[in-house]
């Protein structure tokens, strides 16, 4: 198949996008870390892999169109933030971005009739709106207090051995594990990762 060059481009800044906010969300891990935040650091990490994903697919597909080595120029932006709540909004922001970016690509995919680029660059688009909801919900729980509290009693599972309970907040420790209750997770249906 004769893809333009367009496209081909888009998947490798695609690429090379989804590695460097891959290499954010695990710095950003490692502030949530520090501040004994358990299930943030999880958050980061887990979205770090799906980040690894989709930058696979991107790559998988220039491949299978014909990209062997595409030259693309771009920026990458150096400030760090300080914490996990900083983190989290800055990760709101980026995958805002990403998820526009994503959807421009699709148009331009569509014009240069590739429909399996479009297709991908729509699915990934969806998947960062989903991770930018996420990340901007956590900020707001964590910023108000209520990362680890409910108005109304839920289901908290542990993160490391899966136990779970039913309260308002999580507990100071797991029963089973004995793990801080920094490592526990409300299952609300919009918080899984």
């Amino acid at each position: 198949m004769d893809v333009p060059s367009r496209t081909l481009e888009n998947l490798a800044r695609g690429l090379a996008e989804k590695n460097r906010t891959r290499s954010q969300y695990m710095l950003a891990a490692g502030a949530a870390h520090r501040e004994g935040l358990a299930v943030a650091e999880l958050l980061f990490v887990r979205t770090a892999e799906q980040e690894r994903v989709h930058g696979r697919q991107f790559a998988r597909l220039s491949q299978e169109l014909g990209g062997e080595h595409v030259r693309v120029e771009g920026t990458c932006p150096l400030e760090m933030e300080r914490d996990a709540l900083g983190w989290l909004r800055r990760s709101k922001e980026e995958e805002d971005r990403e998820a526009g970016e994503w959807r421009e690509f699709a148009r331009q995919a569509r014009e240069d009739g590739a429909p399996e680029a479009a297709r991908l660059f729509e699915e990934v688009a969806q998947v960062d709106e989903t991770h930018g909801d996420r990340f901007a919900r956590w900020a707001g729980r964590l910023e108000e207090g209520e990362l680890f509290t409910r108005p109304l009693p839920c289901l908290w599972r542990c993160t490391v051995c899966g136990h779970t309970q039913y309260e308002e907040r999580a507990p100071e420790r797991c029963p089973l594990c004995l793990g801080p209750g920094s490592q526990f997770l409300a299952l609300d249906e919009a918080d899984w990762f």
